[in-house]
């Protein structure tokens, strides 16, 4: 029996929470207070931690697309409020700048000023609607193609101009595009992220007609 008692203990961890009284109700002639501790099986500790954990890190990836996911909107209601071609991409542009390390909404406020958001590409390629080049030299083959383009040299990614953007903030790799051209040009596409920013969305109770 003694034995059997030590292997029973071995196999638990007693965690007290609260001190608590043992002593008899002089009523019922039982426990006045019952003892509060938890027995944790030693196996169940690391997973119940990594479960923990997961869960968390399910939260913030939820948070993340979900704000992703909102802004894309924004992008793209404010294309449908003006009727631009560039309604849909919304979600493109966001994910892109954020994979470069660009403000969310910077590709979009650059597409609408240089092409009101592809209303008036380049002549010779309807997909470069960011003024990408000068409209010389380059022609791209969709929409994610000049996206992925622009951004990657915005963010000093680019073999040939990344030395102009590298080591740069935001508006000072927005000079090098165009600012320097172009003195109102930092501040008219800070001023459509702006408006993009403040653009409402489609509630979703409204999308499902309730």
């Amino acid at each position: 029996m003694q034995k059997y008692l030590k292997q029973s203990l071995h196999s638990f961890v007693a965690v007290p929470i609260l001190a608590a009284s043992f002593a008899l109700n002089p009523v019922s002639g039982v426990l006045a207070q019952s003892p509060i501790a938890v027995a944790i099986s030693p196996d169940k500790i690391g997973p119940l931690v990594v479960e923990s954990t997961d869960n968390k890190q399910s939260d913030l990836d939820q948070e993340v697309q979900s704000d992703l996911a909102l802004k894309a909107a924004k992008v793209d209601a404010f294309f449908a409020k003006y009727d631009r071609p560039a309604e849909g991409l919304g979600m493109k542009l966001v994910s892109t700048a954020r994979k470069y390390g660009l403000p969310d909404y910077s590709l979009a406020g650059i597409l609408q000023v240089e092409s009101s958001g592809l209303a008036y590409s380049c002549p010779n390629d309807k997909w470069n609607g960011f003024g990408y080049g000068s409209c010389n030299g380059t022609k791209f083959h969709s929409a994610d193609e000049a996206i992925e383009t622009v951004a990657k040299t915005l963010a000093g990614q680019s073999d040939g101009t990344a030395r102009f953007y590298m080591n740069k903030d935001f508006v000072k790799r927005l000079k090098v595009y165009n600012g320097e051209a172009n003195a109102s040009y930092v501040f008219n596409v800070k001023w459509v992220m702006n408006q993009i920013d403040s653009t409402p969305t489609v509630p979703a109770v409204a999308i499902a007609g309730l």
